[in-house]
């Protein structure tokens, strides 16, 4: 029966066997979709799919990468600037695979958090350093695509910064 306690499917007996929960959230990259030996031309046409990635055409992002939407064009390239008193040199890999390293020269930093486009926290991490000053943070499980680096060090300075997760 439907919420109105209506029938669904009058006179057909269908049965629920499973209760299977469906996300309405779209899905940005399809790993089913990813088929390497599918040939794509090679003109540029560049498409920004939605993982904030910019592509050389449509057919490379579906095909080759899972992206199941897109819209024609590179992908804007957005600053976030946050003053901080004294700005000293920051030091981060980027693009990063599986492991960001950074540093903030005479900081200690504290807290890193780490924003999707959308602006969503999905990473919070306290800190620890090496002997060079710097901090590792796994980012192996983060899907690839852009993302929003939010630094703050022991005296309460926050910079922001944006990284490339391939």
């Amino acid at each position: 029966e439907g919420p109105d306690g209506e029938e669904c499917f009058p006179g057909q007996g269908l049965e629920i066997c499973d209760l299977v929960y469906v996300s309405c959230e779209e899905l940005c990259v399809d790993e089913s979709l990813i088929d390497p030996n599918f040939i794509c031309p090679g003109f540029q046409f560049p498409v920004c799919g939605c993982d904030g990635i910019t592509y050389q055409n449509a057919c490379i992002a579906r095909w080759h990468h899972g992206v199941t939407t897109w819209t024609l064009g590179e992908c804007d390239v957005f600053e976030i600037q946050i003053p901080v008193e004294n700005d000293t040199p920051f030091y981060m890999t980027n693009p990063v695979e599986n492991e960001l390293r950074l540093g903030w020269k005479g900081k200690q930093l504290t807290e890193i958090l780490i924003y999707n486009l959308h602006g969503q926290m999905i990473q919070r991490t306290l800190t620890d350093h090496d002997e060079d000053g710097f901090t590792q943070l796994d980012v192996s499980t983060l899907p690839p695509g852009l993302y929003i680096l939010q630094v703050s060090d022991s005296e309460g300075n926050v910079r922001t910064e944006k990284f490339v997760k391939t």
